[in-house]
């Protein structure tokens, strides 16, 4: 038979919490403001313990809150701009260099050796690698010096993507990752304060509930969909009741144009009053933005005929 822990020795907060840093943040708000009373001494000494480590961990939510899709939009930035190289800009620099060349002369086989291969097969490295000895190539060539504009331009473009992705990956990395630490040290502590407040109403323990989210702590739901939507569909997301001021980051991870609200069905419609967010962005609204109040069921709405949509949304 199996032995069950004494329910008080887990820290029932990093229990809850895991996975759901917007609970984490709604359950030690919550506990931080109940213990501001300065005129009760032993009270207030929980609070001024507390309140440094539920203010890191706010910085460290907002940190993560603002990475939310920018790697994965950063991604498809790369991935795009690599397919353009691949199917449209080597076929028309080929195309170029055979109106001055043509493809059985010395120069256009030195140029196009292996054709346009280089540029449309192997990993991305590999193809800016090639892109470059092409730039090499071109110098000097008569008659091609536009072509070697374009493509240093081009090269430009592709590093600078490179570069910025590898850095917004670092920085989701670390946002991810000092979210998380936050948040266990966070529920330590609370964990700390709630053993305080037992031995303060050790005698009246039913006192204690009014220091934390009970409701939060009890029941926890989903906070982040991250989902696909096929060309010209409107798709149900999440059915919730939320006040007006709580905040939602919509989050556009693809090339079409998508629009989000709160209607009165799960199969409604979207009228008038909408969020539309454009490709490869995002906004934080609140949610009286998206539609009536009385409305509980969101939805998302691809605007594009032929390209399928890719979203996150997030309770901030």
């Amino acid at each position: 038979m199996a032995v069950l822990l004494w329910r008080f020795l887990i820290n029932s907060f990093l229990v809850v919490t895991l996975g759901s840093y917007r609970a984490m943040s709604l359950i030690a708000n919550f506990t931080l403001n109940a213990l501001n009373l300065p005129l009760n001494t032993l009270i207030y000494a929980q609070y001024t313990r507390l309140k440094p480590f539920v203010t890191a961990y706010a910085v460290a939510y907002a940190a993560w809150i603002a990475s939310l899709g920018t790697e994965e939009s950063s991604t498809l930035s790369v991935t795009n701009s690599f397919k353009l190289l691949g199917n449209t800009w080597i076929i028309l620099w080929d195309n170029q260099i055979q109106i001055v060349y043509n493809t059985k002369s010395t120069v256009y086989k030195a140029l196009m050796k292996n054709r346009r291969k280089p540029y449309q097969k192997g990993s991305q490295e590999d193809k800016l690698i090639n892109l470059k000895a092409f730039a090499v190539l071109l110098t000097g060539v008569a008659g091609l010096s536009a072509v070697l504009a374009d493509v240093n331009a081009k090269i430009v473009i592709l590093q600078d993507l490179v570069d910025n992705h590898a850095t917004v990956k670092s920085a989701t990395k670390t946002a991810s990752a000092g979210v998380e630490n936050s948040r266990v040290i966070v529920g330590q502590q609370l964990y700390g304060v709630l053993g305080q407040l037992m031995d303060i109403y050790n005698a009246t323990p039913g006192s204690i509930g009014a220091f934390f989210n009970l409701t939060a702590i009890r029941r926890l739901e989903q906070t982040i969909w991250n989902r696909a939507i096929k060309a010209a569909t409107t798709a149900y997301i999440f059915t919730r009741t939320l006040l007006g001021t709580d905040k939602l980051k919509l989050v556009n991870l693809n090339l079409a144009t998508l629009r989000f609200a709160f209607v009165a069905t799960k199969n409604g419609v979207i009228g008038t009053v909408y969020i539309e967010v454009p490709p490869l962005s995002s906004v934080i609204v609140d949610r009286s933005a998206m539609g009536n109040m009385a409305n509980t069921f969101c939805v998302v709405q691809n605007m594009d005929g032929s390209t399928k949509g890719k979203y996150m949304i997030v309770l901030v």
